[in-house]
């Protein structure tokens, strides 16, 4: 894994997901990663996605390399959680890491989110998504040009407007979708 060498991060994040099997892709890489450059891992998702990575991790990198936040019901809170994570511990350089189907639209969000003085690299792990997932991303994709209309790094904003269209555009989406 020459590739992880060719950059220092100063974090790992991790994001939860829905799929067992991905998220435990996604350990691996991300624990493999947070041990060659001797960085904190950074954990996103639910209470039982984040519990789920921990229990993980715990056994492989330490405790005290895990941080983690499971108030993520999307994957901008991922993006907004892991900010505030990372300013907090002063990293600039983040190595994000995800399924394979989610890692454009979550390379697209974690940009916008986090803005442009921050270095995110993506980092995309073979998924065991079904069709169902997969064509909720391909429709949620479609949504990515909305961004456009935030300042990059402005994620108070973004945050508090994806809370207020969450509800209805979960409800849009399932209604699409089924």
């Amino acid at each position: 894994m020459g590739w992880v060498h060719d950059v220092k991060f100063d974090s790992v994040v991790v994001l939860g997901g829905t799929v067992q099997e991905d998220m435990v892709e996604r350990m691996h890489l991300g624990m493999d990663i947070v041990r060659k450059n001797d960085s904190p891992l950074v954990l996103v998702g639910t209470p039982k996605e984040v519990q789920f990575m921990r229990n993980i991790a715990v056994n492989h990198v330490g405790p005290d390399k895990i941080m983690s936040d499971d108030r993520c019901k999307t994957t901008i809170d991922n993006a907004y959680y892991a900010k505030i994570i990372c300013s907090n511990i002063k990293s600039q350089s983040i190595a994000m890491i995800t399924s394979n189907y989610h890692l454009e639209r979550a390379l697209l969000i974690f940009k916008t989110v986090f803005g442009p003085q921050f270095h995110i690299v993506p980092f995309g792990c073979k998924n065991m998504a079904g069709e169902d997932i997969l064509k909720r991303e391909k429709t949620m994709l479609k949504l990515i040009p909305f961004l456009s209309v935030f300042i990059p790094g402005d994620h108070e904003a973004i945050k508090n407007t994806a809370d207020a269209v969450s509800g209805t555009l979960s409800e849009k989406l399932n209604n699409i979708l089924v």
